[in-house]
């Protein structure tokens, strides 16, 4: 019952917003990384 809900609910809402906004980030930002681009700070900063 609970399944024959959700996931066509969660289908319909993957669908809506990945018609407006978009689920993905653009590939420049992947590449920069996203703690960067989005957060303006780095992540695993002693790896770096």
């Amino acid at each position: 019952m609970t399944l024959t809900f959700a996931a066509p609910v969660t289908f319909v809402l993957l669908k809506i917003i990945g018609a407006t906004m978009g689920i993905k980030s653009n590939e420049q930002h992947q590449s920069e990384g996203l703690d960067l681009v989005e957060n303006e700070e780095k992540g695993y900063h002693e790896l770096a």
